[in-house]
């Protein structure tokens, strides 16, 4: 993972997108379908908060900044969020729409608690921004048993999809 620790999320840039080539080339191909296929909604993914902190960091690091210190967890996971509202905005501008994916926050990875304390806080946030620049809110995906965490999902502002496993 490209951080060791928790910290080193602070000194992160916020994501340009438009400086990294593999993010224009994603973006190309959604315009590319869009254009090809008429009528057809392009969704573009995008990271929720505990996804992209997972990439980072590695799940075993995520989940004990959880338990050791969520506050500083959490000033990080926020922190990422002003590179992933600038990742809207280009999809915006490419004329294309979002798809979040988090799948790293259901029960039994995140609790109850942690998802309600947390991620839901950091969700909401991040789908307001959605919301904003795409007058719409966004679809997000998850995964795992997120029965357990449907009402303080639904508080995030998202339209979703829920594989659950009962």
């Amino acid at each position: 993972h490209p951080c060791e620790e928790i910290e080193d999320i602070l000194t992160l840039p916020p994501l340009d997108p438009l400086e990294h080539p593999r993010i224009r080339e994603i973006l190309a191909a959604g315009q590319s379908l869009k254009d090809n296929c008429p009528g057809a909604e392009v969704r573009i993914p995008v990271c929720g908060p505990f996804a992209l902190g997972i990439g980072l960091l590695g799940m075993d690091e995520l989940l004990m900044g959880l338990i050791e210190d969520p506050d500083e967890l959490i000033d990080a996971l926020d922190h990422l969020l002003k590179g992933q509202a600038n990742y809207l905005q280009a999809i915006h501008d490419a004329g294309l729409k979002p798809i979040f994916f988090e799948s790293g926050t259901c029960p039994p990875l995140l609790s109850v608690q942690h998802f309600t304390d947390v991620e839901a806080p950091l969700l909401k946030k991040i789908f307001s921004e959605s919301k904003r620049i795409f007058k719409e809110a966004p679809p997000c995906i998850i995964g795992g048993d997120a029965a357990k965490i449907a009402r303080p999902f639904l508080e995030t502002g998202s339209v979703y999809v829920i594989a659950t496993t009962e």
